[in-house]
């Protein structure tokens, strides 16, 4: 039985086969720069669909613009601010995703990825939770020592006068290390489109 290639696969393999026919040739940051826009303009406009418009350019631009259009997707993928991932982050994932399904380990980047914009937001509220939880004891035990209430409801971790500087600390700690594993991640599937 013939195996059905969708769009897609027929785009990265003339993209790969250009590629590697064209070693030689100048990256032009002309097309590399059209690309972007057009990634731009995808994920301005979520109902376009990026594979088609790739696949009705010129083959020997297919590496260009596949490079410029990884650059902005890559770009827009970004920890939240929140705790869920933001639509623009996981539309343009979800552009990644497609235009890279032709290679295994690049699609099992992309599922790391998404993991990692997901667990952000889980991670974070943990880590409120633990400083929070250490904050409220340490209060319930200075009350004790007075002499006061020491109950949950009088101790508000809040209040405490190094709650901001620690969760600051923590946080930043925290979204330090979830950009360096989304960075690294990012740097890969770059290198497999770059130019």
């Amino acid at each position: 039985m013939a195996e059905i290639k969708s769009t897609l696969e027929m785009v990265m393999e003339r993209a790969a086969r250009i590629a590697a026919e064209s070693e030689t040739k100048p990256v032009s940051d002309d097309t590399v720069k059209e690309g972007m826009r057009m990634a731009a303009a995808f994920l301005n406009k979520p109902e376009q669909s990026l594979t088609e418009s790739l696949s009705e350019k010129p083959r020997e631009q297919l590496p260009e613009l596949l490079s410029g259009v990884m650059k902005t997707l890559l770009r827009n993928i970004v920890l939240p601010q929140d705790d869920a991932p933001s639509e623009a982050s996981l539309h343009a994932l979800a552009a990644v995703k497609e235009l890279s399904s032709a290679e295994p380990e690049t699609a099992n980047i992309c599922q790391e990825l998404e993991q990692i914009l997901n667990q952000y937001g889980q991670h974070k509220q943990q880590v409120i939770q633990q400083l929070e939880d250490a904050l409220r004891s340490q209060l319930e035990q200075q009350a004790m020592m007075r002499g006061g209430d020491s109950s949950k409801s009088a101790a508000n971790p809040k209040n405490h006068p190094q709650y901001r500087d620690e969760l600051g600390k923590m946080l930043s700690d925290l979204r330090t290390q979830y950009n360096h594993a989304l960075d690294e991640r990012k740097l890969y599937i770059s290198q497999q489109f770059a130019q």
